[in-house]
């Protein structure tokens, strides 16, 4: 889990993604006195690309949902990639941010980015 305050944003955080499995990531929004960001009526967006600018390989979602899930009362978004889905990914670097928009949508905030590697299993579990 990654807590992420208020005043460091956007954070930097990379990931490491193995085809064929599941992958996620759990995040905390807090204020800059640690105490989690209540999240009624936002919404969230992640797109993932092999560069800045290229085409759109995942759009993720909280409305509709389709893969991020806003637990508003605790701070708390939960992002996650079916295996299917990380299958379906060609081995190499990928980039990635991460956008929460308020109720009103008079906040965007950039709340995370970074780089997606993805590898190849070594082990071929039957």
């Amino acid at each position: 889990m990654t807590e992420i305050i208020k005043t460091t944003l956007p954070f930097h955080k990379d990931f490491n993604i193995y085809q064929g499995q599941n992958w996620g990531c759990t995040l905390i929004r807090k204020d800059s006195n640690r105490d989690p960001v209540d999240l009624t009526g936002w919404t969230a967006q992640m797109q993932i690309r092999r560069r800045k600018g290229g085409d759109v390989l995942y759009d993720l979602t909280s409305d509709p949902a389709a893969g991020i899930t806003i637990t508003a009362a605790t701070g708390t978004v939960a992002i996650a990639l079916t295996a299917a889905q990380t299958a379906a990914i060609k081995v190499g670097n990928l980039v990635y941010d991460f956008f929460m928009v308020n109720a009103g949508a008079t906040e965007t905030v950039c709340i995370l980015e970074g780089e997606l590697t993805v590898h190849q299993a070594v082990t071929e579990v039957a």
